[in-house]
């Protein structure tokens, strides 16, 4: 039987950076985990580059692609940037076919998006990865 969990954690990677790691299927069945994740993040997030590692997500609806859309507007409107990293094919794909690299950045891996929490917002938005 296929698991439809998810499992999200966060932390504190560096005093300019925070770590989201999502593991599991996002769907209309996680779809408010990964809100009241996002939630709890927005508080901690003034500044900060948020980075979301989705190498263990296996797969993302597109109600849960708008979650992250409308929480990089919001963590955007509290001077920091969201970022996605290390995406799995079967996620990359779909990323890739709504376009999403026209508003939030990927990397293919957690640290070269960490590489960038030093940076100013303004060389963060503006380096393609």
């Amino acid at each position: 039987m296929q698991d439809l969990s998810a499992e999200l954690d966060l932390e504190t990677h560096s005093p300019n950076s925070l770590l989201l790691r999502i593991r599991g299927r996002l769907y209309m069945g996680t779809l408010s985990k990964l809100e009241e994740g996002f939630e709890f993040l927005l508080s901690r997030c003034a500044h900060q580059t948020v980075v979301v590692d989705l190498s263990e997500t296996t797969y993302v609806s597109s109600n849960c692609w708008s979650v992250f859309l409308i929480n990089a507007r919001r963590i955007q409107s509290r001077g920091g940037v969201l970022l996605l990293a290390g995406m799995r094919d079967e996620v990359l794909n779909a990323y890739e076919l709504l376009e999403l690299r026209l508003l939030i950045r990927n990397f293919p891996n957690v640290s070269k998006a960490l590489s960038l929490a030093s940076l100013p917002l303004a060389e963060k938005t503006r380096i393609k990865a």
